[in-house]
């Protein structure tokens, strides 16, 4: 996976060497294959290449396209290479040669800005056109990419990792202090904004274009408007989803070394694991399962499985290709991944208490030699969406009669009380649940993430969260959003920054994470998909649960307890005491702390954690985090 960055200005001012070596230097990491440059009056581009594809071997760098018109500066991955090649007539010869990026070139030299359709991946591209003093920059549709701009004027800068950014002393490091109040209250109704006071990030699905009009962002796919797929019946789509995920599986294998996966007791996983399994054809497949740290916490919490390896080894089992690895990431504390992913974001992330296992997990993966590592990390908002409870509500609001019976059947079939609980399960708690929405929707101070909150009251009160909250329409309780929207409530696509950080993440521990549940067009089959193909028969994530009992035990496809990730999260803080004592102490007593985090409440979390509590512990882990990050403005 590559990265690029760059520097435009439409003032004629010239960008110098000094100036790109300074963006590319904190960064260097992404690059440990090498990488170019090209620099003209008033432009300067970068690349920086690791090799993970043996296409990369070609990679050359930004690119002079369509007679010296324009220069392009690539990176990522393409996984339509056999169609893109084909329609653009690289000749068979030559495609074991032509890098990704040269794809990226020719399409953008073929379609121009209309080239972001074509692509497929995780990708991300910038193109400059010199004569018409014209930059865009663009991002894959749902991919592990990131990419950060900020403007000054004339001026407009770019960059895979905020630290390119921070390279340059012209950008200066100032808190958005309404973005930390949104991260602090778990608000992701803005997506483009970080933590930096004019440094956005460029949404997935989106380009950017800048020029003596200005910085505009647009969308360049909309996963609204796909369309509803009709299929002549149940066996269709499961043979279409299975063909599909394949396919997402099967293009995400193409690496320079091992590939790994990661593997626990859900869905997502299992099917990626056995998927790659097959396809790899009996090649070595290690796959990594996180195990808490401490077995107490196991008890804490039964109804919740706590503890995966058993399901996933039973997955593992079914395969003799596959080393199954148990990974507790023991020795790494909270406060250590916390700084670590500190330095490798540069802002906070909203899951810290999963933090220590995950950087324990990439760790152990790159030690062993893995290149490449599958996870199956977004599939709840795509092949696993476990189906509409509101279907009964809607059909009423419709006045479509024949369509509340379908609805209450289903629900019917859901469970016992025949139709009495048909009408409790379709209507009567899925209405209740819509009331509790709407009134934490006009009342934000009802919402679990602002009740939760350790956001500090006068830093609220000041900043207008509340206000801010009901007048930008977040509704995490889905209270007034439509069949789509909730299909689209766990992706969030163009506001959420996860798989961004997966890109970075892949950068800092040498490896390429990939998501084959993000495959485009397995992602558009999915949205596709009515709903009914996902909650049947009284079980949820229907279609997936048929789909893995073709490639696992049926333990593992019908599963119904829920995983805890980060469940040991208290004792290992716990453990840590007189560092996370000391670290609080000096949290806590610093102005710019006290000023945005409740002192009060992070101490109560931490007097009911010592004492062996596991409430709490969650929101003490961020309130952590976002501690250690106010520190840098100090």
């Amino acid at each position: 996976m590559s990265a690029i960055y760059g520097l435009v200005r439409l003032d004629g001012r010239p960008v110098t060497e000094a100036e790109l070596d300074a963006m590319r230097a904190p960064m260097a990491f992404w690059g440990e294959d090498g990488g170019g440059v090209w620099r003209d009056a008033g432009a300067g581009f970068g690349q920086l290449v690791a090799r993970r594809t043996p296409e990369d071997a070609y990679e050359s760098g930004p690119l002079v396209v369509a007679g010296g018109t324009a220069v392009v500066v690539p990176a990522g991955r393409i996984d339509n290479r056999d169609e893109l090649c084909r329609e653009l007539g690289v000749p068979a010869g030559q495609r074991p040669a032509t890098s990704d990026g040269r794809l990226m070139a020719l399409a953008y030299e073929r379609w121009g800005d209309h080239a972001p359709g074509w692509l497929q991946g995780d990708w991300a591209f910038a193109a400059w056109r010199p004569s018409e003093r014209r930059l865009l920059v663009a991002r894959d549709h749902y991919g592990h990419t990131a990419m950060y701009w900020h403007r000054a004027g004339s001026s407009l800068a770019f960059s895979s990792s905020l630290k390119g950014l921070f390279g340059l002393a012209e950008i200066p490091r100032r808190l958005d202090e309404l973005r930390l109040a949104e991260s602090l209250v778990i608000c992701a109704a803005r997506g483009e904004p970080t933590q930096y006071a004019g440094i956005n990030r460029l949404p997935t699905g989106h380009v950017l274009t800048f020029d003596e009009a200005g910085a505009r962002v647009r969308a360049h796919w909309d996963p609204y408007a796909i369309p509803e797929l009709r299929l002549a019946g149940d066996d269709e789509y499961l043979e279409r989803a299975l063909e599909l995920f394949s396919r997402a599986v099967r293009v995400r294998l193409r690496s320079c070394g091992p590939v790994a996966t990661t593997l626990s007791a859900g869905l997502d996983s299992s099917a990626v694991t056995a998927l790659a399994a097959r396809e790899l054809g009996g090649a070595p497949l290690a796959a990594y399962t996180a195990r808490p740290a401490f077995r107490e916490a196991v008890d804490e919490r039964p109804e919740m499985l706590t503890d995966e390896w058993p399901h996933a080894q039973a997955l593992a089992a079914a395969y003799p290709s596959v080393r199954h690895v148990a990974v507790t990431g023991a020795d790494v504390t909270p406060l250590a991944a916390i700084e670590r992913s500190l330095w490798v974001h540069d802002e906070p992330e909203h899951a810290a208490p999963n933090l220590p296992w995950v950087t324990a997990l990439l760790d152990q993966a790159k030690h062993e030699g893995a290149a490449v590592l599958l996870t199956g990390q977004m599939g709840n908002g795509t092949v696993s969406w476990p189906g509409d409870r509101r279907r009964a509500l809607e059909r009423i609001a419709a006045g479509d009669v024949a369509g509340v019976l379908r609805a209450l059947r289903h629900a019917r079939a859901q469970g016992r009380g025949g139709w009495r609980g048909a009408v409790w399960r379709g209507i009567v708690v899925p209405l209740r649940a819509l009331v509790v929405a709407e009134r934490a929707r006009r009342d934000p101070r009802r919402q679990p993430g602002v009740a939760t909150s350790l956001i500090a009251p006068r830093f609220a009160e000041r900043i207008g969260i509340v206000d801010h909250l009901r007048a930008s329409g977040w509704d995490p309780g889905l209270a007034r959003q439509t069949p789509r929207e909730r299909r689209l409530s766990y992706l969030m696509p163009g506001r959420l920054p996860v798989t961004a950080w997966w890109h970075q993440r892949s950068a800092a521990h040498g490896l390429d994470v990939r998501d084959p549940t993000l495959d485009l067009p397995l992602l558009e089959f999915c949205l596709g998909t009515p709903d009914e193909q996902f909650a049947r028969n009284g079980v949820d994530r229907w279609l997936m649960r048929r789909a893995v009992e073709r490639l696992a035990p049926a333990d593992v496809a019908w599963n119904r307890r829920r995983g805890a990730q980060g469940s040991d999260v208290a004792h290992r803080l716990r453990a840590d005491t007189p560092a996370v004592s000391a670290t609080l102490d000096q949290l806590l007593g610093t102005d710019i702390v006290r000023e945005y985090l409740d002192a009060d409440q992070i101490a109560r979390h931490w007097s009911d954690v010592r004492a062996g509590a596991f409430e709490g512990a969650a929101e003490l882990t961020r309130a952590l985090m976002v501690g250690r990050f106010l520190l840098r403005f100090a």
